[in-house]
């Protein structure tokens, strides 16, 4: 009996021994799938991690969408209201880019800038010939040959030069044009018995201090052939002779106006507010005379108006 109640107790105490250490195998078993599945769960999100950085570094985050997107072709098409050519139109989900097909090129606009007269503020001479008695020679003017006489044309007073004449302002100082100096005037071209004009037009020489032409200007009808008219111009540009030449178109039986700046070494010439004449570098002019010439059937040539200003 002793004996079965000892086996027994041993038996019951092997039973408890091995419950335990079970519960604490499981236990252990359980822990080391749990760490086990964690470290698994980590290495993961290092490796997407890394990448990650890889790609940020490599550039091609936003590539693969953009990708997707543009693979995406619209069938929308547009209709170019020129040539009626198809352009092809990508949408990429945001923004539209429409690829043209290449157009025939256009030829370029120009533009001359060539209105830039500023008449000068210190006018020291004007002759606008209203209190001047009809015939008489202008007082405000010095005669070098031929004739002139005070005349009207449609009511205006004028200085009309007969035949082959030349004049000069009358001033006190015989140099009297500045380093910078503009000088305006109106001037008329009478119609002749052709209709057109003959051989005729206005000759402007600037002389310096010591009487050397520096520069000429000739302004009118200079070929009666072929009817042009023009500006023929020289000028001395150290001991340099220059020259050239102008087309242009005046009004017959009209005034034209006549624009003429200085600036201490460039010309500018203007006929009714069209710049035909630019000399960038000549002599310093001191004076200046006009001389008109008319040829056999002309009436005259006629100006009027006349101002001289020294500019800044």
């Amino acid at each position: 009996m002793k004996n079965l109640i000892f086996i027994l107790s041993v038996l019951f105490l092997a039973l408890g021994t091995m419950d335990a250490y079970s519960q604490n195998w499981f236990k252990k078993v359980g822990d080391k799938a749990t760490d086990t599945a964690k470290r698994r769960v980590e290495q993961k999100v290092e490796e997407k991690t890394r990448k990650a950085v890889d790609d940020a570094f490599d550039g091609k985050i936003g590539k693969d969408k953009k990708s997707k997107k543009d693979s995406k072709k619209s069938d929308k098409k547009t209709k170019n209201g020129k040539n009626n050519e198809v352009d092809e139109v990508y949408d990429d989900g945001e923004d539209k880019a429409i690829k043209s097909k290449p157009q025939k090129a256009q030829s370029p606009e120009i533009t001359h800038a060539k209105i830039d007269f500023v008449p000068g503020d210190d006018v020291f001479f004007v002759d606008s010939l209203a209190n001047e008695p009809m015939g008489e020679f202008p007082s405000m003017w010095d005669l070098k040959s031929g004739n002139a006489e005070v005349a009207s044309v449609n009511g205006v007073k004028c200085i009309n030069l007969v035949g082959k004449t030349t004049i000069t302002p009358f001033m006190e100082e015989k140099h009297y044009l500045p380093d910078v100096f503009t000088l305006e005037l109106d001037v008329l071209y009478p119609v002749s018995e052709e209709g057109v004009g003959t051989n005729d037009g206005f000759h402007y020489s600037f002389y310096d201090a010591l009487n050397n032409k520096v520069i000429g200007l000739t302004l009118g009808l200079m070929h009666p052939s072929n009817k042009t008219q023009s500006v023929s111009y020289d000028w001395i540009n150290g001991e340099s002779e220059n020259e050239g030449q102008t087309d242009l178109n005046f009004k017959r039986g009209e005034f034209n106006h006549i624009a003429i700046s200085f600036n201490k070494r460039a010309l500018k010439v203007y006929v009714n507010g069209s710049r035909v004449v630019n000399i960038p570098r000549c002599n310093a002019p001191a004076y200046f005379t006009l001389y008109g010439e008319t040829g056999a059937r002309g009436a005259g040539q006629f100006i009027t108006n006349i101002r001289i200003a020294k500019g800044k």
